[in-house]
């Protein structure tokens, strides 16, 4: 029995369906992808080292795979523990510097109470205002900025996490990729056509 045959509109129909489904699973898994992807040239740049190790010291294909990527999880551990100290340090001189000038804001202010500050035809006496009010109005302003600082740092170290997770999640699939690289290319030989 044969199937009746499918009028335009119905093939349009499918045919649109189909696309709209296609672009809803590209849109939900967007993210996925954009790892799969990254996971993929990751594999593309490993190959080639993986297949130097493989011709130079006749090692199998899984156990060069093994060694390389054990060494580039070893400079990734140590790229993400230098990057990690250098911004906690960082963060560490900022909050020190902050806490600092703060301290030192009512004497600053009490030296300079009695100056008076020329700019060409400009003459400010600042013995007319009161900077010991002015310098509470600003404390006012910043305290909240350095309460707030904890949220940031909290921040930061959730960007982190997640940085690490997809880090982990590229690395995975990027081993898997390479290891299976010589599967990959005998499907793909045998998939061309001839001529």
């Amino acid at each position: 029995t044969d199937s009746p045959r499918w009028n335009a509109t119905a093939k349009l129909l499918v045919g649109l369906t189909c696309i709209v489904l296609a672009g809803a699973i590209v849109v939900r898994f967007w993210a996925l992808i954009q790892l799969l992807v990254v996971a993929g040239i990751v594999a593309f740049l490993i190959v080639p080292i993986v297949r130097v190790i493989v011709r130079r010291t006749r090692l199998s294909w899984r156990l060069a795979s093994h060694f390389v990527f054990l060494l580039f999880i070893l400079l990734v551990i140590v790229g993400f523990t230098a990057t990690g100290l250098a911004l906690a340090e960082e963060v560490q001189s900022l909050v020190q510097t902050v806490q600092e000038i703060l301290a030192d804001l009512p004497g600053m202010l009490e030296a300079t109470s009695g100056m008076v500050i020329v700019l060409g035809p400009l003459r400010v006496d600042l013995a007319q205002y009161d900077l010991a009010s002015l310098a509470d109005q600003a404390l006012v302003y910043v305290r909240p900025f350095l309460g707030g600082a904890s949220g940031v740092v909290t921040a930061l170290a959730g960007g982190a996490i997640e940085t690490i997770v997809r880090a982990v999640f590229v690395i995975a699939a990027a081993y898997f990729f390479t290891l299976d690289q010589p599967l990959f290319t005998g499907m793909w030989k045998r998939s061309v056509l001839p001529g």
